[in-house]
């Protein structure tokens, strides 16, 4: 059973486009049974709805992939898990790796005071975590849960927005992904 938070969203995308409601859920369902969706996660699984609702309307491209859950390790003892992390497809990702070609990194958290900032503390803790992401190379994408559910398409659309301009056809890695593939130096 899916929460009512989630399955509003279902049916707001359901109104904005062609997907249909089943498969949102069994799609939803097997992103928790795969790790990629928390269980017990309200935001997470809403945002999913809105990227393949717009994935559907063709405002994501193909050549994008979201991944859930994706865990960050730095200092070999830290951990973090990110609620997503945006990347070019498979194909992208191993041209890149076959190179030796660095892809940059698009982190979409999606949290609120109503989750994860209810003491100064975890500010302190997320702003922490954020600066060394940076340092790492992550560009992060925060909503909060207002501002997710304001306008979820929107939010999507700006995570898309932020993707072309890391690694879509006009960016620098594409560039420097086509000068190795071809072996060009500058």
């Amino acid at each position: 059973m899916l929460p009512p938070f989630v399955c509003e969203h279902i049916e707001r995308a359901l109104n904005a486009g062609h997907v249909r409601r089943e498969w949102f859920r069994r799609g939803i369902a097997s992103r928790i049974a795969r790790g990629e969706l928390p269980a017990d996660g309200v935001l997470e699984p809403a945002f999913w709805v809105w990227w393949e609702q717009a994935r559907a309307l063709g405002v994501v491209s193909h050549s994008y992939e979201l991944r859930g859950q994706y865990e960050v390790t730095w200092d070999f003892d830290q951990c973090y898990r990110l609620d997503f992390r945006v990347q070019p497809d498979r194909e992208a990702m191993n041209d890149a790796t076959q190179a030796n070609v660095r892809v940059p990194h698009l982190a979409v958290e999606l949290d609120g005071h109503e989750y994860h900032e209810r003491t100064p503390t975890q500010v302190i803790e997320r702003d922490r975590r954020d600066r060394r992401l940076a340092e790492l190379g992550w560009a992060v994408m925060h909503f909060s849960f207002t501002e997710f559910n304001s306008s979820p398409l929107d939010k999507v659309i700006e995570v898309v927005q932020r993707a072309h301009s890391l690694f879509g056809p006009q960016s620098a890695f594409a560039y420097r992904l086509l000068m190795e593939k071809h072996h060009v130096r500058p």
